[in-house]
């Protein structure tokens, strides 16, 4: 192994400084190394359910608000553990919005039969797997691109 001399730090490093001045050395944290960030591009993704929690809409209504993990491309190789974007969405409990709701527990493979009620507890969708639709938006507050479902695919 090839010692480097003369770094940030060293005393070679600090009898070469040029100011009087004290200086203090940065230190932060450090937390692990992530390969990929920020949202991906269109296309379908194979998602994980990490968050599903019970609220209520803006309006009033029941909701589930999601959180999946993006996984990876249909048909692709998967994204690295580490670093893997999250998108959002809300089922929104109003008849407006079952058609959302159809389409998402399709997408996790349970059996939809028009007419029959049904009761769906958060906690019981953590860690399904399904695949969607991804698109690219934007962050209304912030203004910055983010991932939301277009669709929920079966």
């Amino acid at each position: 192994m090839r010692m480097v001399r003369g770094g940030i730090g060293t005393p070679e490093f600090a009898a070469n400084k040029t100011t009087t001045k004290e200086k203090h050395m940065a230190t932060y944290t450090a937390g692990t190394p992530t390969q990929f960030a920020g949202p991906v591009a269109d296309g379908d993704y194979r998602l994980a359910v990490i968050g599903a929690e019970e609220k209520t809409s803006s309006s009033g209504n029941s909701m589930i608000a999601l959180k999946h993990e993006i996984i990876g491309p249909v048909g692709g190789k998967d994204l690295p553990e580490s670093g893997r974007p999250h998108v959002y969405d809300n089922l929104v409990f109003t008849p407006n919005a079952f058609w959302k709701i159809d389409q998402f527990r399709a997408a996790i493979g349970e059996d939809v039969v028009e007419g029959q009620e049904v009761d769906i507890e958060a906690d019981a969708l953590l860690g399904a797997t399904l695949t969607a639709h991804v698109t690219l938006g934007k962050n209304e507050k912030t203004g910055k691109d983010r991932n939301e479902i277009g669709a929920y695919l079966w």
